[in-house]
């Protein structure tokens, strides 16, 4: 008997130690933790199980940090007004997009081009491998590399996504221009037809549709590049619209799904070679991120002193006729502002010409008259004063505008985007007439005017509200790509 007490003082000494406490808890919380990261790892339904009742869970596809910027929608509406890309995919873009970035930026172009063809190839399906061998973005040239429905990790994903991009740039888009549009479609029509593109697509797109050498080169003529463009290329309209269903042979009319252009559009692609757009200040709103990408940045304003054109600048300039405005092109702040303006889809309607801020001239008189912005209550002193560009209250994209004088010996009239960085530092955006084309540089005092565009279209992309779901999706439509496989859309 007092053996048996002397055993339970001992065990009850035992277990209420400290040290045995501590320990068993600790171990206790890190087996609790490890089944539910293992659980949440490779089980959809349990991660939908946490989501819905607001159960907090390590996700190991989760992004690991670094910029990502926002989506911009602004684009993602197809020629008859349904959305080019449908809530569910936005949601596996979303999830996938910190990959597309990170390896973009390593090779140097916009991550909407990736995304677009991980959409026309798989769905954006990062779970398994297809069933063909040739990996998420279909690598016909690497075949049986990827086994056949093999459980992919996000490393995996990760590593194809590498291949994917240095294809992007050094096979596929070699010697071609990934800062423009023209250049991004020639690349995708080469991703899926290969070097000289399609004989049916071309002869089609040369007979039917009447496009120039040039377009057709383009991969106008593709329906992997531009379905439903316009009327004309949707084969609900145009029966000689028409694509391959599989490789080399299964010729019918083309699916109901956007093509890979119409998608990297859609996810806010506007032909940058500088990849991710948070590379020089994304931030969010539509006015500055399309300034930043036509403008030098501070550290490089010489070249804009030099009349030196960022390419993007100089490609708007062509697009919305602004070409001819000035001599040096693009030296003048209205032009730049009209290029930015034009070019995010803000106001496609403001004055393109140059020279219309001095004397209440045609620019001046067009913001002062128009219902799409608003001044905000402050006079014209009120920037004269360097501090007040501190003022909580101004928000990037706001119009500086003035039509004279300023302090500093300036004796014309001006125009500029404000711009604050993520370090709260109050910047500019702007050319100047005759003395350098777009650039970032600091603030100086002058008599601005405070404007802000207050129209109906979203300026803000971290803001916007969601589209509506596809109206009309084809579940049956097949993938036609560059590969031997079909690989059924839907999922």
């Amino acid at each position: 008997m007092n053996k048996v007490k002397t055993l339970s003082k001992n065990l009850k000494k035992f277990f209420l130690n400290p040290r045995f406490l501590v320990s068993f808890f600790i171990l206790l919380t890190f087996t609790i933790i490890n089944a539910t990261y293992v659980h949440a790892e490779n089980d959809d339904n349990v991660l939908d199980f946490y989501d819905s009742n607001n159960i907090f869970y390590y996700d190991g596809k989760a992004s690991s940090g670094g910029c990502s910027s926002p989506l911009d929608l602004s684009n993602n509406t197809l020629y008859n007004g349904e959305p080019v890309i449908d809530q569910a995919s936005l949601k596996k873009i979303e999830e996938n997009k910190p990959v597309y970035e990170e390896y973009a930026n390593k090779y140097g172009f916009e991550w909407q081009i990736i995304a677009a063809i991980h959409g026309m190839e798989f769905s954006y399906r990062t779970d398994k491998n297809p069933n063909n061998g040739q990996g998420v973005y279909q690598f016909l040239e690497l075949a049986g590399k990827f086994p056949a429905n093999k459980k992919l990790t996000w490393d995996d994903f990760k590593e194809q996504t590498n291949e994917v991009a240095r294809q992007i740039k050094e096979v596929y888009g070699k010697n071609m221009d990934l800062s423009s549009e023209d250049g991004i479609k020639r690349m995708m029509y080469s991703y899926n037809s290969g070097p000289g593109g399609s004989s049916l697509y071309n002869r089609n797109a040369r007979d039917w549709l009447h496009y120039t050498e040039e377009q057709i080169k383009n991969g106008e003529g593709s329906p992997y590049v531009m379905n439903l463009a316009d009327e004309q290329r949707d084969s609900r309209h145009n029966e000689h619209w028409q694509e391959f269903h599989c490789d080399y042979n299964c010729v019918g009319r083309a699916t109901v799904r956007p093509g890979a252009f119409l998608i990297y559009k859609a996810l806010g692609g506007r032909g940058s070679a500088s990849g991710n757009n948070c590379i020089g200040g994304e931030t969010g709103n539509l006015i500055v991120d399309t300034a930043l990408k036509l403008a030098w940045p501070q550290n490089e304003l010489s070249r804009a002193k030099n009349f030196e054109l960022v390419p993007e600048y100089k490609s708007a300039m062509e697009q919305f006729n602004l070409t001819g405005k000035f001599s040096p092109p693009g030296a003048s702040c209205d032009v730049f502002v009209s290029a930015v303006m034009a070019l995010s889809g803000i106001d496609p309607e403001f004055p393109k010409h140059c020279c219309g801020v001095s004397n209440n001239g045609d620019t001046y008189t067009y913001v002062h008259g128009s219902p799409l912005y608003e001044r905000l209550p402050y006079d014209d002193n009120f920037l004269r004063n360097k501090a007040n560009y501190n003022d909580p209250n101004l928000q990037n994209g706001d119009i500086l505008l003035k039509t004279s004088g300023n302090g500093n010996g300036e004796s014309y009239g001006h125009i500029a985007i404000f711009y604050r960085d993520s370090s709260n530092v109050p910047h500019m955006i702007h050319a100047s007439k005759g003395d350098r084309t777009g650039a970032v540089t600091g603030v100086y005092g002058a008599p601005f005017e405070i404007w802000r565009y207050v129209g109906d279209k979203p300026i803000n992309t971290n803001t916007t509200t969601e589209n509506n779901t596809n109206k009309n999706t084809d579940k049956n439509a097949n993938k036609a790509s560059n590969n031997t496989e079909n690989i059924p859309v839907s999922q």
